[in-house]
């Protein structure tokens, strides 16, 4: 049986308005113990309210970068994200349990694969390490994502995803799609009575049937070997 070891918090990193990122100091002595894999999460054990609370939260960081940390987005009426968007600090304690979790890629240098990833919202934390490992331990392979938001400010890790994109152009792309993107008013007097202008120039729209299959037309696969997540 799995048990939870005292974790101190290094860092509380703002990603949005509703999201926070926690990095986690991991001693010389656990580092073995907290080994991961791309795509694993971790348990948090806290104290509340004098009632003891647990929730799994995903690992967004890639083992190469030796860093532990999960992102948390707020929940409406969720206790524990909630609390820990609101009081998480540096020098912080929390029992963590090691990380557990098979969505995880079998990565190799030698592998040539196109991925293809599909995330809504906080869904882009196993996301974002599974990318990562593969253009730092696959660089044969490509990687394809659409990444759905509410409006633009929702949009977690969106300057990490554009340096990525940037700094592996033609091995990964990100496409991202707003539900709900926000709208301003016309100028002038006629403005009150005309329609709202929408701000985003992107794609617009819940990732659904019909836009997977678009995307993947549109992004053809550079290699038979194909993995999706």
């Amino acid at each position: 049986m799995a048990r939870f070891y005292t974790l101190r918090i290094r860092e509380v990193r703002p990603e949005t308005p509703d999201a926070v990122t926690i990095v986690f100091d991991l001693p010389d002595e656990l580092k073995e113990t907290f080994r991961w894999k791309p795509g694993q999460y971790l348990t948090l054990r806290l104290q509340i309210e004098g009632r003891e609370q647990r929730r799994s939260y995903s690992i967004c960081t890639a083992p190469h970068e030796g860093v532990l940390a999960v992102t948390v987005k707020r929940v409406p009426g969720g206790l524990v994200s909630n609390w820990l968007n609101d009081h998480a600090a540096a020098g912080m304690e929390i029992e963590v349990m090691p990380p557990q979790g098979r969505f995880t890629p079998d990565l190799h240098p030698d592998h040539r694969k196109t991925y293809y990833l599909f995330a809504a919202g906080s869904g882009i934390t196993p996301m974002m390490a599974i990318i990562k490992a593969v253009l730092e331990e696959e660089p044969q392979s490509s990687v394809f994502l659409l990444y759905g938001n509410r409006n633009e400010q929702s949009i977690i890790f969106r300057k990490e995803l554009d340096a990525l994109a940037q700094r592996y152009e033609g091995q990964f792309v990100v496409e991202y799609t707003l539900s709900r993107p926000e709208t301003e008013r016309a100028s002038g007097v006629g403005g009150w009575f005309g329609k709202r202008h929408v701000l985003w120039q992107g794609r617009t729209g819940r990732i659904d049937a019909e836009m997977v299959h678009d995307f993947l037309q549109r992004h053809q696969p550079l290699y038979d070997d194909c993995e999706y997540f």
